[in-house]
C-alpha cells in the first residue's frame, strides 16, 4: 500500500494555505462545480459555518489526491453530524478525488473521519452514482466501515 498522509484541516486559513494544491486536485477530479474550488468553499464556510469547518485531505508524493470539506450541523435538531459544505443556496461541498485514486486512499480518508468531533457523517444530497462517490462507498464497504446509501429521488 502506498504511503498516504491524511490531515484534518480545522480552519479556513488552513484551507486557503492549501488553495493551489486543492484547486489542482479539483481540476483532476472531474468535479464540474466551480464552487468546489478552495476560495469558494472558504467563503461559504465563513458565511454559514465559521466555527464548525473541517476538511479531510489525503496527500501522496507531495500532492493532494483526495479532499472532503465538511461542516457541522444537527439532524432533527438533535444529532450532531458532519455534512458537506453546502446548503439550499449554494452547493460547494464535494468529494474531490483524483481519477486514479485507489480505494486504500479513500479508506484512509474514511478512517480519519472517525477522529472528527461528530459521531457520524450525514452526507445529504450526494450524487452517489457519480464515479467518485461510488468509489467512496465501495472503499467504505471494503474497509468494513458502516455505510448506508438512501436515494431520496431521481433527477434526470
Amino acid at each position: 500500500m502506498p504511503p498516504y498522509r491524511v490531515r484534518q484541516l480545522e480552519s479556513v486559513s488552513e484551507l486557503r494555505a492549501l488553495a493551489p494544491a486543492w484547486d489542482r486536485l479539483w481540476e483532476r477530479s472531474g468535479v464540474s462545480l466551480p464552487t468546489a474550488r478552495a476560495e469558494l468553499v472558504a467563503q461559504w464556510t465563513e458565511q454559514f459555518a465559521p466555527r464548525s469547518f473541517r476538511a479531510l485531505v489525503v496527500e501522496h508524493g507531495g500532492e493532494l489526491i483526495a479532499a472532503l470539506p465538511l461542516a457541522g450541523r444537527r439532524v432533527r435538531r438533535l444529532l450532531p453530524v458532519g455534512d458537506l459544505t453546502s446548503n439550499c443556496w449554494m452547493a460547494c461541498g464535494e468529494l474531490l478525488a483524483d481519477r486514479s485514486v485507489d480505494s486504500a486512499a479513500l479508506a484512509a480518508l474514511l478512517h480519519t473521519s472517525g477522529r472528527l468531533s461528530w459521531p457520524l457523517l450525514w452526507l445529504d444530497l450526494v450524487p452517489f452514482e457519480a464515479p467518485r462517490w461510488a468509489r467512496f462507498v465501495a472503499a467504505a464497504r471494503e474497509a468494513g466501515i458502516p455505510c448506508h446509501v438512501h436515494p431520496r429521488y431521481r433527477v434526470g
